[in-house]
């Protein structure tokens, strides 16, 4: 899946900003058809960010179920004849969208992006709206897992201090209560974390990109491999050094660039190549152009040692997460760039996405700075009978799938 970028041709809206929000104290918003129409009484949200930390109110912060999010949006005119569809980066954990009361997309797993193509729900020339249901359980079948704990009648409050010791206060609990226990050691935020976009892009268009590098001698090479989705009639590739010049060509969709001296992507001292990819029509009309990074750099393992571009590697840095006061998981440059800031300061070299895919902000920033980026699922808490359990099983490998696709060329990616 490729990151969302302005181009030549490629527009986009970003949504984020303040959305309406209403909690589902009841848990039956769906059965309600709340997406029918205009969320009753909500409240102001800022997206992205979790939802937890950002009233007065702990009923919000312990909701266990579903949350409701909505946004209205125009879409312009021109985009008529474009590819219309929906991004999100994240939502934790699971979503279901409607676009004027039509269901669109539907995604589990709370730390990888979505999309959804919306041109046949879009009004033209009037207001649309977006609606947005987030869940964040964690059950035997989510990633990371967790249970809900529930008060019985047949405990006696001695028995549900003891069970809830360490999760709430000791102190007498009503019969029904609730709490969400999971066997991770960070808080389960919820809520829209990352951007959503609106893209538009031609009927024809570059669905998806793969580079593979390589260092012989002194010469670099970059294997490439760009998927179109469409009937197109030529295709111009040029690979383009941080001044500006190109340094290679090609007229194919699969091919090798050859790099001579090239400039390597190294640990603490990256160089960035961009790969810039136009697709024209038989008019030779330019009907698709997307640039992407490229850092040339080979992994090797030998005996125990890691090598990059040949040379041994120590990993010194952190397991770090993305989390913060306030908005809990949600995306915030700011930060980010700060984080980047303190580890160059306190002489990291890396870092681990503890325990969790982390945003793509973020590995282009890795990408960027030349930190070196252990990848990670959220596969985190997992008891030791996993293989046991088909259905956890099969998602763990969908979310694997999914993360390989798109981190797949950041440079800072190493495992």
């Amino acid at each position: 899946m490729l990151y969302p970028k302005e181009t030549l041709t490629r527009e986009l809206i970003n949504l984020s900003g303040m959305w309406n929000f209403k909690v589902d104290f009841d848990n039956n918003g769906i059965d309600k058809q709340w997406f029918e129409s205009s969320l009753i009484n909500p409240s102001v949200m800022p997206v992205p960010a979790s939802y937890n930390d950002i009233t007065t109110d702990s009923a919000i912060r312990d909701h266990i179920g579903d949350v409701w999010y909505e946004k209205s949006f125009y879409v312009k005119e021109n985009w008529k004849n474009k590819d219309i569809s929906i991004r999100f980066g994240s939502v934790t954990h699971n979503a279901i969208v409607w676009i004027n009361g039509i269901k669109v997309a539907e995604n589990k797993g709370g730390y990888l992006p979505f999309e959804a193509v919306i041109n046949n729900h879009i009004k033209w020339n009037e207001v649309n709206r977006l609606t947005v249901l987030v869940n964040n359980i964690l059950d035997d079948y989510t990633l990371p897992p967790g249970k809900i704990l529930e008060v019985k009648d047949n405990e006696s409050n001695d028995e549900k201090s003891k069970f809830y010791a360490g999760i709430i206060d000791k102190s007498i609990l009503p019969i029904g209560y609730k709490v969400q226990d999971y066997f991770h050691d960070f808080y389960n935020y919820s809520g829209i974390h990352r951007p959503v976009f609106l893209i538009a892009r031609g009927k024809t268009h570059i669905n998806d990109i793969t580079i593979k590098t390589d260092i012989v001698d002194k010469t670099g090479v970059v294997e490439y491999k760009v998927d179109v989705k469409g009937d197109y009639n030529s295709v111009e590739l040029k690979l383009i050094d941080e001044t500006g010049k190109t340094v290679c060509k090609s007229n194919k969709l699969t091919g090798s660039l050859i790099v001579e001296n090239p400039d390597l992507w190294q640990p603490l001292n990256a160089y960035l190549y961009s790969l810039d990819i136009r697709i024209f029509n038989d008019k030779n009309e330019l009907v698709d152009h997307y640039i992407q990074t490229v850092g040339i750099r080979t992994i090797k393992i030998e005996n125990d040692k890691f090598l990059i571009n040949g040379k041994p590697f120590y990993f010194k840095g952190f397991g770090k997460h993305e989390d913060m006061d306030i908005k809990g998981k949600g995306l915030d440059n700011a930060i980010n760039v700060r984080d980047f800031n303190l580890l160059r300061w306190i002489g990291a070299n890396s870092f681990r996405t503890s325990h969790y895919p982390y945003s793509e902000e973020i590995l282009n920033l890795a990408d960027r700075l030349g930190f070196v980026v252990i990848d990670e699922s959220p596969a985190v808490g997992l008891g030791s009978n996993v293989f046991e359990n088909k259905i956890l099983l099969d998602h763990h490998l969908e979310i694997m799938e999914k993360l390989i696709k798109r981190d797949k060329n950041h440079p800072s990616v190493v495992m």
